[in-house]
């Protein structure tokens, strides 16, 4: 009874193993973003503090308008799934982000982001429990801002 317990686990193991293996081996994977650097070029790095992770959908329902100038200081990255974001920086640099594009984001820089109506983004923020996600002039942290 034991040999037939133990090849009847060694073939729900195997096929089990198979079965993962063939599955994996249907995903397509596409790295959409893989760098060390910012849209324009700029470095990126983590806050102190213990870590904090903050996933974000945002649908925007008008294309008035730029948002408020405003900095991060700790790293976030946006993909575009529809619509489209044009970003611009104090010093002038713009870059427009289209539907299936990824935005590695500018920190410690003021900008502001202007959105086609129906724009949608997922924006994963890499944060700390320390620091907001979005720094305003009006704000304590402004002066890490340039």
């Amino acid at each position: 009874m034991k040999k037939i317990i133990t090849i009847a686990t060694i073939l729900i193991s195997t096929l089990t193993l198979t079965l993962s293996t063939s599955a994996f081996a249907k995903l397509k994977v596409d790295t959409l973003v893989d760098t060390t650097t910012s849209w324009d070029g700029g470095s990126f790095a983590y806050g102190k503090g213990n870590a904090k992770i903050v996933v974000k959908k945002i649908v925007t329902d008008t294309d008035k308008g730029f948002k408020a100038f405003h900095c991060h200081i700790t790293p976030l990255v946006a993909y575009v799934v529809k619509g489209q974001l044009e970003v611009v920086k104090k010093s002038g640099a713009t870059r427009v982000f289209k539907a299936g594009e990824v935005v590695v984001e500018v920190m410690n820089q003021w900008h502001a982001g202007k959105f086609s109506k129906g724009t949608e983004l997922i924006v994963f923020y890499a944060n700390s429990e320390k620091y907001p996600l979005n720094v305003y002039a009006k704000d304590s942290q402004a002066h890490l801002c340039k």
